[in-house]
This record gives C-alpha cells, structure tokens and sequence, in this order.
C-alpha cells in the first residue's frame, strides 16, 4: 500500500532521492519536526531508490515503527539489525539499525 504523501513529504523524499542518485560526496539531512510523517518518507525514499539503503534509528521504537511502516510500502526485503530489539537477520534491501548516542 502506498501512502498520498503530503506536499512537503514529497519535497522532502525527492529531494533525498536527488541527493542519493547524484552520487555526490556531500552528506544530506532532513529535518521535519514531531509528527511530519518522517516514516512515511523514509518509506517511500526506500521505495524509489533501486539500490540497498541503510536507515538508523535512535531506539527500539521508532525502529520498529518504520520497519512496519517499510513493510506497508511492500518493502518485505528488509531487516532489522539492534541490540535492543534482540534482532538480527540479513536482508539485501534496506537494513535498519537502532544506535545509542551519548551526550
């Protein structure tokens, strides 16, 4: 199932897959605030590119909220990578990682 992105996701998801095609050595960065939708994007960004995507996450929840929401968008050749989750298997797709970070 694919979801109508809003307007601002489909700025954003374009412009992440412009960033990812052109090959650039430059670094992007979204930035949308609570409740944007970021796992709508990251879902359809996943969706688009047609090569393996690595996403981190920055703990158990949000991680398992976008391997579902990854899952929605047909995307079952995904997986799951954390400590935290007690999961690990391998997938060629997207693999989705939950990190810790320290202040």
């Amino acid at each position: 199932m694919k979801y109508q992105l809003r307007d601002y996701q489909k700025k954003a998801s374009d412009a992440a897959v412009m960033c990812f095609k052109m090959k650039s050595d430059r670094n992007g960065l979204l930035v949308l605030p609570t409740g944007a939708g970021k796992s709508l994007i990251i879902a359809d960004i996943a969706a688009r590119l047609e090569e393996p995507l690595i996403v981190f996450q920055p703990n158990k929840e949000i991680l398992e909220q976008n391997f579902a929401k990854l899952q929605t968008y047909g995307i079952w050749d995904c997986s799951i990578y954390s400590e935290w989750a007690g999961k690990r298997s391998a997938a060629s797709h997207s693999p989705l990682s939950a990190v810790s970070s320290g202040i």
